[in-house]
C-alpha cells in the first residue's frame, strides 16, 4: 500500500509539473501575403510574436517601404492626362480637377519626393509615444525605410500599447490565438 500511496503521489507531482510548466516558449514569424499586390514594389512586413502557450511575451515588428512607393515620373504623369482627357464620361469640372491634382503630385523630381517621405516617416515615428519596453529603431537609404518596433509585453505601459504603429493594436489583444485571428484578416501568414 505504501508502494501505491508512493507510485500515485509521484504521478501526481510529475503531471502538476507537467502541466505548469510544459508549455514551452516559441516564436511565431508571420509575414503579410497579399496576392492582388503581387508584382507591386509595396515593401514588405513582417511580425515575430514570441508567446509560452497562449501568452505573448514579445512583439517584433519589422517593415521596409520604398520610399519611391507612389512616385510617378513624368513620362507616367502624361500618359495618364491624356486617358483622362480622351475620357467622354468624365465630365470637364472633374477631368480639371483630377488634372491639377495629378500636376501637383508629380511636380518634383523622384529624389525630393523620396527625401521627404523619408522625412515624413521620421517625424512619424519620432512623435510616437515612447514607453519602457518599446523600442524603435529606424534605418533609411536613399531607397528605402526599415522600422524595427520591438515591445516587451512585461515591461510596457498597457495603456500606450494602442499608440505604437503595429498592425495589430496589442492593447486589445487578450492572447496569442487572439493575435494571431488579428494578423489573418490583415492578410499576414505563419511561416513554417
Amino acid at each position: 500500500m505504501k508502494k501505491l500511496t508512493t507510485l500515485t503521489l509521484a504521478l501526481g507531482v510529475t503531471l502538476l509539473l507537467g502541466a505548469c510548466g510544459g508549455a514551452k516558449e516559441e516564436t511565431t514569424v508571420f509575414k503579410q501575403d497579399i496576392p492582388e499586390l503581387q508584382g507591386e514594389n509595396l515593401g514588405e512586413s513582417t511580425i515575430k510574436i514570441t508567446h509560452k502557450g497562449e501568452k505573448i511575451s514579445e512583439v517584433v515588428y519589422e517593415s521596409t517601404t520604398p520610399l519611391t512607393m507612389g512616385v510617378v515620373s513624368a513620362e507616367e504623369t502624361q500618359k495618364a492626362i491624356k486617358e483622362i482627357e480622351a475620357d467622354a464620361k468624365m465630365a470637364q469640372e472633374e477631368k480639371d480637377k483630377l488634372i491639377a491634382e495629378m500636376q501637383t503630385m508629380s511636380a518634383g523630381n523622384p529624389e525630393e519626393q523620396a527625401a521627404e517621405m523619408a522625412k515624413n516617416l521620421d517625424s512619424l515615428y519620432d512623435n510616437m509615444p515612447s514607453s519602457k519596453g518599446i523600442a524603435v529603431k529606424t534605418k533609411k537609404s536613399k531607397a528605402s525605410y526599415s522600422v524595427t518596433i520591438t515591445v516587451d509585453l512585461a515591461k510596457a505601459d498597457k495603456s500606450k500599447l494602442g499608440q505604437v504603429f503595429l498592425p495589430v493594436d496589442f492593447s486589445k489583444v487578450k492572447d496569442y490565438k487572439d493575435a494571431e485571428k488579428e494578423l489573418k484578416n490583415l492578410q499576414f501568414k505563419a511561416e513554417k
